[in-house]
């Protein structure tokens, strides 16, 4: 009639691939047995009411937004809870948790066709597709995108697919409980090789350019590059957030009101209307923040007397035997010990990973629906109405909800052990279309591997959402995120660099993640050893959709094939620098084309944004003749059929930073990228006159233009990067920036490049601001490859 005792139980960290998977498989949750909503504090409190069986719905509510690490890779931030201990898993005292990205998508109250999205526990599904804050503006004129003075609005989950525009992520602000919100179209970029630099930033964004929200009164709520460490001192109040869980409101740190949808575009407003200034973070990562929460005390309802309930300590305690010797046989009566408090009976089977048949048992045995007939007393222990009812119930709930969260993480461990043990021939197949030897050395973090999964599962949310996977991609990226961040606490390797080989890859990282499955089997016992953990995700389990933690068959399928994906793209980032770099050409005359679905080997796009003239255009080889090239098979199955995104792959960004980016540089020798960083409020016009050499802009065949050029846009808190070259015959290059604010220099940028055919080639910048401006600069920084001979000029105007 029972399961195993709880001395029999699967050890911490024992692989659960078959546990209960038939169950599992056959009918998604496992459990279909009636939700109560209502949860008691102790067994003597007022009922809970039934609601309707498990159901696909969402459980949008308002959760503050997990925290992320200040910068792109493994920089810790702190949690503000009492740490606990014994339960393997991260405690909130840890001073380095966590240490993984943790992306969201921030959903509106009002859905696509107006209507309220529905929110709270037990909400129907949406009726509509959500919409979520997105960047969706083009760059000013003469600034390719990214960057920072880009729009954001509202578009329909999932209509940005694979690009990261819907993606974003908390950060902490400087002030106390505020944060700030990063865009996922922030970029990384390597310094590892002399040659790699950003196309997009040029040198001085080096190694990573942060683009958060903010909101400039007048410029409405736009991308901006982060102001926090300017050189005047500017602690971005513009671009730091504050979230109210009461009501779901973002208010701006400045303020200036409420984040709020009007239409297809953002603002801010002081008390704007509700719902469209309510925001949730899907997914939520409520599952972490419950995880780390303290421990309840005593971890279960004690037995308690209520003379207005009618309750009696002593009856409840014999109805809570009674009904454990119906459940588990009279002869049976299992002792554990949760979090100090020892306890008999069926609560002993919470945590039993062999019993969710027993618990189901319990379920149905205790339900409302078919209430169980009273006993008069128990072991000579009269029992009243009031503690039969009273304990019945909260018993019902217990094994309900502990029966959801074992199914829960053994759908978790079949992904994971889908992923990670069972794809082993999934990854060496990879290494030989690249045309990389097995005996090729690697150094890997196994935790990027595991970002880049679930940034690619999520960035993939849209294309799915029509079939399964797609709204419950946010239950795959609570449970891994949990499981890393814990992971991380008990096994710090998983974020360090590994040494291995290209033939060993799967099986040195298979065993780092191993370390997955024994934190997530940790997690769940912290789950199922209390009841306030227990009670606040066991709802959760029991949801099949939005924010939901309940996983059908039909979504681990489609989560598995996801997974596998991202898997696949992070080793592609991994295999490709090995064999191939990046040639790219600048200002080529004719619009944008895209990704060259050909050979997918060639990729353009707009080189002075809004104004779609001239394209940057970027392909691998092995070499600037591009004789050798990746194959069709590489290019498309390997690594755009997997979800990865055009933009990031050919400027070299993000996982792809370990590529070698090369400029070609057509019919000029080497060239110089000229950035200008705006820390000011103010939006200016930059002048680029060439008197040596040529420039780049708007018509001009590549770098080729003798001519000045006047209507760059250097938006508030942005970037701006020009590019400049040297005539073949001459070999350096003269420039001039001058920078205008409403039709009056403000102040210039000098640049000077000698033997810029050569790789000998110096370059050097002189930046005045003009007297009686208001305006300084930084000190110029300069820097020059000393493979190719390109260079760069950077300099930071703020007032």
């Amino acid at each position: 009639m029972r399961g195993a005792m709880l001395g029999d139980s699967v050890p911490s960290g024992t692989s659960r691939t078959k546990r209960q998977r038939s169950l599992a498989r056959a009918s998604g949750l496992g459990i279909t047995f009636a939700l109560l909503l209502t949860m008691t504090i102790g067994c003597g409190s007022s009922n809970p009411q039934p609601s309707s069986n498990i159901h696909s719905g969402s459980h949008f509510s308002p959760v503050k937004p997990f925290l992320s690490p200040n910068t792109v890779w493994h920089q810790p931030v702190s949690l503000a809870a009492p740490a606990r201990t014994g339960m393997g898993v991260v405690g909130a005292g840890n001073a380095s948790t966590p240490a993984l990205d943790h992306y969201f998508f921030l959903v509106n109250g009002v859905m696509s066709d107006g209507a309220p999205l529905p929110t709270g526990q037990n909400a129907p599904a949406p009726s509509a597709t959500p919409m979520v804050l997105t960047v969706n503006g083009v760059a000013p004129e003469g600034a390719t995108n990214p960057n920072g003075g880009t729009a954001v609005g509202l578009t329909v989950l999932g209509a940005g697919v694979g690009t990261g525009a819907q993606l974003w992520k908390a950060v902490q602000g400087p002030q106390a409980g505020t944060f700030y919100l990063r865009s996922a179209e922030s970029f990384t970029v390597s310094q590892t090789n002399p040659g790699t630099f950003s196309m997009l930033g040029g040198y001085g964004v080096q190694p990573v350019a942060p683009l958060e929200l903010g909101y400039i009164p007048g410029w409405g709520a736009a991308l901006s590059w982060n102001q926090q460490g300017s050189p005047t001192g500017d602690m971005s109040a513009f671009q730091q957030w504050i979230y109210d869980s009461t009501t779901a409101q973002l208010t701006n740190q400045q303020g200036s009101g409420q984040l709020y949808a009007s239409s297809s575009t953002v603002d801010v407003a002081a008390q704007a209307p509700a719902p469209a200034n309510q925001w949730y973070a899907y997914p939520n990562y409520f599952l972490e923040q419950v995880v780390n929460q303290p421990n309840s005390s005593p971890p279960f309802p004690a037995p308690t007397t209520d003379s207005v309930a009618g309750t009696d300590a002593a009856g409840e305690q014999a109805a809570y035997d009674y009904l454990s010797s119906q459940i588990l046989g009279a002869a049976v009566n299992p002792s554990c010990n949760y979090e100090g408090t020892t306890y008999t009976g069926i609560r002993c089977e919470y945590s039993n990973l062999n019993a969710l048949s027993t618990l189901t048992e319990c379920a149905a045995l205790t339900s409302s629906l078919n209430p169980p007939k009273k006993p008069t007393s128990y072991n000579g222990v009269a029992i009243s109405s009031a503690d039969w009812t009273a304990v019945y119930q909260q018993i019902h709930n217990e094994c309900q909800y502990a029966a959801s969260v074992q199914t829960m993480f053994s759908n978790f461990n079949d992904i994971l052990n889908f992923v990670f043990i069972e794809n082993s021939d999934a990854i060496l197949p990879l290494a030989i279309d690249v045309g990389v030897s097995a005996n090729q050395s690697l150094n890997v973090v196994p935790i990027e591997i595991i970002e880049g999964i679930v940034y690619t599962a999520l960035s993939a949310v849209g294309s799915v959402a029509g079939g399964g996977g797609g709204a419950a991609v946010g239950a795959f990226a609570n449970l891994i995120e949990t499981a890393t961040d814990s992971a991380l606490a008990a096994q710090p390797a998983i974020g360090q660099q590994m040494a291995t080989t290209v033939g060993n890859l799967y099986t040195d990282l298979g065993q780092q993640f191993q370390v997955l499955q024994q934190q997530a089997n940790n997690g769940e016992n912290a789950i199922l050893q209390d009841w306030g953990r227990l009670s606040a995700i066991g709802p959760l389990t029991e949801i099949n959709g939005y924010n939901g933690l309940g996983l059908t068959s039909a979504d681990i399928t489609a989560i598995e094939a996801q997974a596998i994906q991202g898997y696949k793209v992070a080793v592609m980032q991994l295999l490709m620098p090995l064999e191939y770099s990046l040639w790219a050409s600048f200002a080529n005359a004719g619009p944008p084309t895209g990704l060259d679905t050909s050979t997918y080997n060639t990729y353009s796009y707009s080189t002075f944004g809004s104004n779609t003239a001239n394209n940057n255009t970027a392909s691998f080889s092995t070499d600037g003749v591009r004789s050798n090239t990746p194959s069709l098979q590489v290019m498309q199955t390997d690594i755009f059929d997997n979800g990865a995104n055009p933009f990031e792959v050919f400027n070299g960004l993000n996982g792809w930073a370990a590529l070698t980016v090369n400029f070609d540089s057509g019919e000029n020798c080497s060239i110089a990228a000229i950035t200008l960083f705006n820390a000011t409020a103010n939006d200016f016009t930059v002048g680029l006159i060439p008197s040596e050499g040529t420039i780049a802009y708007p018509g001009c065949s590549q770098v080729s233009c003798e001519s000045s050029y006047d209507s760059f846009e250097l938006r508030p808190y942005g970037y701006l990067t020009m590019y400049a070259g040297a005539n073949t015959s001459k070999e350096h290059l003269q420039t001039t920036a001058n920078i205008y604010l409403a039709g009056a220099q403000v102040g210039s940028l000098s640049v000077e490049g000698q033997n810029f055919c050569y790789d000998s080639a110096t370059i050097s910048g002189t930046a005045t601001a003009s007297a009686g401006s208001g305006f300084s600069f930084t000190d110029v920084g300069t820097k020059v490859s000393t493979q190719f001979g390109d260079g760069g000029v950077w300099t930071t105007i703020y007032q």
